[in-house]
């Protein structure tokens, strides 16, 4: 019974050392690499780390944090082609790390992917994670989408965030301007200006406050033009005008002088959508022909809606025509 026992005692030793053993057992432990590489991360070592973790990653277990690492390393030297492959990794992993899910959306709105970075955002903004960053990361989404309002929102949000308090307030003006609410927007951007008027953003600020005052200024509410001139007609003749009013073609030669006006008013405050007001005048005034002095009226209202690359108006023309004293035509359209 003893050799028995003996032999079994030995075959089971032997089986244990010829069965395989898990690849986390046979893979080197790769924590002092990583560790390593995150030292240098810090340091902004950017080649040293990458060179620690791809042997980390190659030789050793593959952990959430080296991929994550990866990520960011690839990340800071603009590869966010390859920074996008290891997050998503580590976020497969590890599907709540945070972290990684937060530098994922920020990658992915980089690439102009943001339509698969809002659901991330979603679920880090009901998680409460980093609040600031995590909205104004959505602001950038949302802006890439062309949803101005939104984005407004969410960078108003970040604001809150004293670190991206002028990052987020320069954004929030970016989001006016393209809704052309550019009183809104230059006074705005003013404001990110003043938060911290040393900075790289206060310089990129004041660029587009200077570009905002020039749009403000082709962009009034208020337009009036007029002009004068004198001219020499060798056969002096009128468009058609109605029936009643209709006068031959003269064959003789006059001078004249004519004036014109306009007057445009933009009825609402500036922005996407605009009520614009319109009255021209029109009137010559003939050396001899006098019969041909023609006095015109035109009024109108043009409701417009501006979108980014895109206009839609309604306009409606009124349009009254008097030839010496006699009306002369009438039209609306």
């Amino acid at each position: 019974n003893g050799m028995v026992v003996v032999f079994f005692l030995a075959v089971l030793w032997g089986w244990g050392l010829a069965a395989p053993l898990p690849a986390s057992a046979m893979a080197p432990d790769n924590g002092a690499l990583v560790a390593q590489a995150r030292q240098e991360l810090g340091r902004e070592n950017y080649e040293e780390a990458l060179d620690l973790l791809t042997r980390a990653w190659r030789d050793g277990v593959r952990t959430p944090e080296a991929a994550f690492l990866l990520g960011r390393t690839y990340r800071s030297m603009l590869n966010y082609q390859e920074a996008r492959r290891y997050l998503q990794e580590a976020v497969r992993l590890k599907p709540e790390y945070r972290e990684a899910q937060l530098l994922l959306a920020d990658t992915l709105v980089g690439l102009d992917q943001a339509a698969q970075a809002l659901p991330i955002l979603m679920e880090l903004e009901a998680a409460g994670y980093e609040p600031g960053h995590t909205n104004y990361i959505l602001g950038l989404a949302y802006y890439k989408e062309k949803n101005y309002a939104q984005a407004v929102q969410y960078f108003r949000k970040a604001q809150q965030d004293p670190k991206l308090a002028q990052d987020a307030t320069f954004q929030d003006a970016m989001a006016l301007a393209a809704q052309n609410r550019l009183r809104e927007a230059k006074q705005t951007m003013t404001e990110a200006i003043g938060l911290n008027p040393q900075s790289v953003t206060a310089g990129f600020a004041q660029g587009y406050a200077a570009s905002l005052d020039r749009c403000l200024k082709d962009y009034k509410r208020l337009r009036f033009t007029a002009f004068g001139g004198f001219d020499y007609d060798s056969n002096v003749s009128l468009q058609p005008g109605d029936a009643a009013g209709s006068v031959p073609v003269s064959g003789k030669n006059d001078v004249f002088w004519s004036l014109a006006a306009s007057l445009e008013y933009n009825v609402l405050r500036p922005g996407p959508l605009a009520l614009w007001a319109y009255y021209g005048y029109y009137q010559n005034f003939h050396h001899k022909l006098t019969e041909y002095d023609l006095w015109s009226n035109t009024a109108g209202v043009v409701p417009t809606y501006t979108w980014e690359k895109s206009r839609l108006w309604m306009p409606y023309v009124f349009n009254y025509s008097v030839l010496g004293y006699n009306p002369y035509s009438t039209s609306h359209a």
